[in-house]
């Protein structure tokens, strides 16, 4: 049986959205994107790929859930039970001294 669908974002300065108790639509303004949901997933939508402000966002799954997320490079992650993926809100050069870097468990 797959599981359900669920996660939690933790965003840079600390802040959880659960977005799957959330209506599709704007979740919240983060520096320069919208992070917002549709259709079950969470996207990532730059408004200003120029900015120099890397910050760094965890969305994890619990145990028996799933989810699927769009980041700011229109790269498509989907994690499993019980995993988690770090990766900076916006994929510039500066972040993690390179284009990007995701970081997994």
């Amino acid at each position: 049986m797959p599981g359900h669908e669920g996660a939690v974002l933790t965003l840079d300065d600390g802040s959880v959205i659960v977005p799957d108790t959330a209506k599709n639509g704007t979740l919240v303004q983060q520096a320069n994107l919208q992070i917002s949901k549709k259709d079950g997933r969470v996207i990532y939508n730059p408004q200003n790929k120029h900015s120099n402000d890397v910050q760094y966002n965890i969305m994890t799954t619990p145990k028996g859930r799933q989810y699927a997320l769009v980041l700011s490079d229109g790269s498509k992650v989907w994690l499993n039970a019980a995993s988690s993926v770090k990766f900076p809100a916006v994929f510039t050069f500066q972040a993690a001294g390179g284009y990007g870097n995701l970081s997994a468990k």
